[in-house]
């Protein structure tokens, strides 16, 4: 059994995994209407368990390269932690400010920062790897107490939010799985080296794509009978999420390209970074602090953000020797 392969199929084919969960759970809540306790308990372990996979391949050592990017992490920071989520905040309003919850779940996805798929996308586009793997690591770092204060701006007027509580809930979710996985890291070098990460990596994928199918299972499952009632809650948030991914690719590169000038190899980084976003803790976060109909929103998202970053990959890399598209300056 090649691990490799069946990682690399599961994040392929993730849309259509979540798919699978979103309407699995639908059938198994209307089956088992009474199933909700049961599922409830399964949210906290599933998260941190979710972030816990996802947080042992982080290197923190990485940390020392700031001191290399000044302003292209000034304005990585700006781009994907500020102006993502008020890029978000229009469409959620427009699709689904009559429900609240799923409003949340979608500002969410604008206010974490960006995951695994930054150094993913910029490695195959040829682009900075350090500067994307810092990237990653400031604003993950940063967002822990950004994203309480961020979504209480953003979404204080539709759902309530305590500070305090989020960021409890956060330290519970992300600052514990961080620290345990760097324990974990720590263990699995000493004893094979970094190639033991690099080996492990299709593990953690999959046991951590798992536990996010998971997590769509149980929100779907739990609220079964309110999306029978309004099924606006699903179709909704998925237009929202279609026209922000679009609009947040398109205006990440035009500014970067057009306004910042910066060079491709450090464009590409930001441009991913901005639009593509760790869903894993936005899922998480969502279920723990809202509540599961606010995961329906991350879930929209989940649906996009893989399929048109691979179409703005393809795109790009058409586009990338042209003088026009890479620019020299930065």
């Amino acid at each position: 059994m090649d691990i490799r392969k069946i990682a690399q199929g599961f994040r392929k084919n993730l849309t259509w995994w979540t798919l699978v969960a979103l309407f699995g759970g639908f059938l198994f809540g209307l089956a088992f209407p009474k199933s909700g306790p049961f599922l409830k308990k399964l949210i906290m372990p599933s998260s941190f368990i979710l972030i816990y996979m996802m947080c042992i391949p982080l290197k923190m050592h990485d940390l020392v390269n700031t001191v290399k990017y000044p302003k292209e992490l000034l304005w990585g920071l700006l781009l994907s932690l500020v102006i993502a989520p008020l890029l978000m905040w229009p469409e959620a309003r427009l699709f689904v400010s009559a429900h609240p919850e799923v409003l949340a779940g979608l500002l969410l996805a604008g206010v974490v920062p960006p995951g695994g798929m930054i150094t993913f996308w910029t490695g195959i586009l040829d682009a900075e790897i350090s500067l994307a793997m810092v990237l990653q690591i400031v604003t993950f770092i940063v967002s822990i107490f950004w994203i309480p204060f961020g979504m209480k701006i953003l979404a204080g007027a539709y759902v309530p939010i305590q500070y305090l509580t989020m960021l409890k809930n956060l330290m519970i979710i992300i600052v514990g799985p961080l620290i345990l996985g760097m324990i974990t890291r720590k263990l699995i070098t000493t004893k094979k080296g970094e190639k033991g990460i690099v080996n492990s990596m299709p593990y953690f994928q999959l046991i951590s794509g798992i536990f996010a199918l998971l997590l769509v299972f149980i929100a779907t499952g739990i609220k079964a009978k309110q999306i029978m009632q309004h099924p606006g809650i699903i179709y909704l948030p998925a237009l929202a999420a279609l026209v922000y991914y679009v609009v947040t690719f398109y205006l990440a590169g035009v500014f970067t390209f057009k306004v910042l000038r910066m060079p491709y190899v450090k464009a590409i980084p930001l441009i991913y970074g901005t639009a593509t976003k760790n869903l894993s803790i936005a899922m998480a976060l969502a279920v723990t602090a809202f509540g599961p109909q606010a995961l329906l929103g991350v879930v929209a998202c989940s649906l996009f953000q893989m399929p048109l970053a691979s179409i703005y990959y393809k795109w790009y890399y058409k586009m990338k020797t042209s003088p026009a598209v890479t620019g020299t300056s930065g």
